[in-house]
Order: C-alpha cells, then sequence, then structure tokens
C-alpha cells in the first residue's frame, strides 16, 4: 500500500506525531499539504493547503477540513505539538514571501486543534512566519 493513499495534494511540507492514545495503538499522525511546489505558487491561490490525518501509521489519510477554508489560500507552514495536552496541536498559517525580491510575508494565524486534528480553532492573528515553537512559559 502506498503512503499517499488518500491525499489530493502533492506538495508535503511539515508533519507531526500526535502520540498514541492507549498502549498499543498507533499514533496520530497529522501533515501539511499543499498543490505543487512553491515555485508554482505564483499566486497564494494556487496554494490550495489542507492538513491531512492518518490513525493508521500513514497507510491511509484523510483530510481535515473542520474549521479549516475548504481552499485555503495561505500554506499552512508549520505544525507543532502543544508542549502539556498529547491530544493538541498548533497550526501557523499564513502567506510568507520566499525571499527579499517577493516582499514582506502577508497576514496569517495560529490555529490550535484539542482533538488530535479533527477540528481547528483561530488562536490569534499574527504575520505569516516559517517559524513556530510551543513552551509552557
Amino acid at each position: 500500500m502506498r503512503a499517499e493513499n488518500g491525499f489530493t495534494r502533492d506538495y508535503f511540507h511539515d508533519f507531526i506525531f500526535l502520540p498514541p492514545e492507549q498502549a498499543g495503538a498507533s499514533p496520530t499522525m497529522l501533515i501539511a499539504t499543499a498543490d505543487h511546489s512553491p515555485g508554482s505558487w505564483q499566486r497564494p491561490e494556487y496554494v490550495r493547503a489542507a492538513i491531512f490525518r492518518s490513525d493508521d501509521e500513514a497507510q491511509s489519510w484523510r483530510r481535515v477540513i473542520e474549521g479549516l477554508d475548504e481552499e485555503m489560500e495561505p500554506m499552512v507552514w508549520e505544525l507543532v505539538n502543544h508542549p502539556t495536552d498529547p491530544n493538541a496541536a498548533f497550526a501557523g498559517i499564513g502567506r510568507v514571501s520566499r525571499g527579499p525580491a517577493q516582499g514582506p510575508s502577508g497576514p496569517g494565524c495560529l490555529m490550535v486543534t484539542r482533538d488530535r486534528g479533527e477540528s481547528w480553532q483561530k488562536v490569534i492573528d499574527v504575520p505569516g512566519d516559517r517559524v513556530l515553537w510551543a513552551a509552557t512559559e
């Protein structure tokens, strides 16, 4: 079985593992995706970003849609585990320039899931960035 079963995107950016909910279970995997490579994203609407989830060690994937736009124009640049909640994670989403010639980064936001990636809620609007780090303090 191929690892991309269920994907409707072909660019894979970032992924994380959430620990198994019980002994002997598989971890939950979350991955940030988009259409094609960043070099083809001539305009933000070509990104078509998405988050996918696997509960069977990457044998199959399904797109997470609750709380996320159907056609996400900005990219999901970073996924980070919550530092204390094993069922939670953060996603950094935004329009990020690819260098000085592209101009400054655009708008972005920080999203959170508290149900292992099933649904996402916006935490705060922030400038688009490619780095996200979560700490307890």
